[in-house]
């Protein structure tokens, strides 16, 4: 494997090149993951006050796909891009 060392950041030039998202970190999905984090705490602080069965089944179903985006390759963007597709499909 080639390692091209561009200033601070080492690009991986090979078959695992995807290793370098570590470094860029696919910035949208961050994005995306704080957005709906920042919805289900705000549903769950709402909820508080007169939560239905159906209604806390939702926020779980949020929750689950919140704990999954939270995965130690999702936010360091090292998951492929099939994968990282299949984070942003759960969050949405």
């Amino acid at each position: 494997m080639q390692i091209l060392q561009l200033g601070s950041f080492a690009v991986f030039i090979g078959p695992h090149n995807y290793w370098t998202g570590y470094f860029t970190s696919r910035p949208s999905f961050k994005y995306h993951e704080r957005q709906a984090n920042a919805l289900l705490q705000s549903a769950k602080q709402i909820n508080s006050f007169s939560a239905t069965e159906m209604q806390m089944a939702g926020l779980a179903t949020l929750a689950q796909a919140m704990g999954i985006s939270q995965h130690h390759d999702a936010v360091t963007g090292t998951a492929k891009t099939a994968v990282d597709a299949d984070y942003n499909v759960k969050l949405a």
